[in-house]
């Protein structure tokens, strides 16, 4: 949704700034897009990757005219700055983009949404008349937000995901899977007293396995207070969704997250625009992925205070870096040198504020 927004911006500012000039789409000259596009480049507003974006939303516009064959011919020529055009007198035979290449531009620090603002979005997506989409989505925020996932790890999560975590700590499951229990509450409470004990020992985190970009899977450290709320959620208003709705078993395929509607798994599509919703409706800038540039830059600021802790200033920063790249599961030096910076600056500022 938020793509379309971005979209209907476009072309209504290309749209108005025909009609002041006292013309309809159709009769678009290319000296007047050259105009509109000189006036956003010498404001400042835009990067090239912006520009690029705003040619093609506007391409697009006309490309999905083409049926008509008397706009087609009458924008030919308009287009032939940013298109390859071929016009009979059927009408438009064939389109493709003119793309210019995109540049690099300088490299930004990553939006990344203070502890307070976090919270304000988490509590947003958990604002529902619906008692299981509250949940869900309050679930969706945490995993993002204290597990560092993309949207495609929060779809990826599933049934197996929690037998194979509780596995690794030595907690056997009855009948082989935490899915099973939605009726069985001596269970539950044995796992939840495990998980509780664990706690007590000191450990705050579990090792899980999860799918995530280039469908690659990777381990995640997960809060241990927040897999109890999974498996409430399993064992709660996941548990009697499925049980209610006709069919739910074949289709949501172990995932955690799924549709009220249908109990379909919901896509990272679905989740996306869900985090984004919150995050517009609580005012705060970014998206989900802002979630997990929160939860790594909290991350690196745990990293340098215990490095100073032990070295002083005479830390490595690559091993920083390298620690770091196995917490959010990639390797691009230049993505986590940012959330370094951004944790260096707020690591300064807790100090003044000490």
């Amino acid at each position: 949704m938020s793509t379309v927004v971005q979209e209907c911006y476009v072309l209504a500012d290309w749209l108005n700034w025909l009609a002041r000039l006292g013309k309809e789409k159709a009769e678009a000259a290319t000296s007047d897009y050259l105009k509109w596009d000189a006036i956003a480049r010498s404001a400042g507003r835009l990067g090239p990757a912006r520009q690029h974006r705003k040619q093609q939303v506007v391409w697009s516009f006309y490309h999905h005219l083409r049926s008509d064959s008397e706009l087609g011919a009458a924008t030919a020529g308009f287009f032939g700055q940013i298109s390859n055009v071929r016009v009979s007198d059927s009408g438009v035979e064939e389109w493709s983009m003119k793309l210019r290449r995109r540049g690099g531009g300088t490299r930004r620090n990553p939006i990344v949404p203070s502890d307070e603002e976090v919270e304000r979005v988490l509590d947003k997506l958990g604002e529902h008349d619906n008692p299981f989409l509250a949940e869900r989505n309050f679930l969706i925020g945490q995993v993002e937000a204290k597990v560092g996932l993309r949207a495609m790890g929060a779809e990826s999560l599933n049934i197996a995901t929690l037998d194979a975590m509780l596995a690794s700590e030595g907690i056997q499951v009855s009948g082989g899977s935490v899915g099973r229990l939605g009726s069985d509450k001596a269970e539950q409470i044995r796992i939840r007293m495990e998980l509780s004990r664990l706690l007590r020992s000191g450990r705050s985190v579990m090792e899980a396995v999860v799918v995530e970009k280039g469908g690659k899977r990777r381990e995640v450290e997960m809060p241990i207070d927040l897999a109890k709320r999974l498996l409430d959620h399993v064992w709660g208003r996941r548990y009697a969704l499925v049980r209610n709705r006709r069919g739910a078993g074949r289709r949501h395929d172990g995932r955690l997250f799924l549709s009220f509607t249908d109990a379909a798994p919901l896509t990272r599509g679905t989740i996306k625009d869900l985090v984004k919703v919150a995050f517009v409706a609580s005012g705060v800038r970014g998206s989900g992925h802002a979630l997990r540039a929160s939860y790594l830059t909290r991350k690196a600021i745990d990293l340098l205070q215990e490095a100073r802790r032990r070295y002083g200033n005479n830390f490595s920063p690559e091993d920083l870096m390298s620690e770091l790249a196995r917490l959010a599961g990639h390797n691009h030096r230049k993505t986590l040198k940012s959330y370094l910076d951004v944790a260096r600056l707020r690591e300064a500022m807790l100090q003044d504020l000490d």
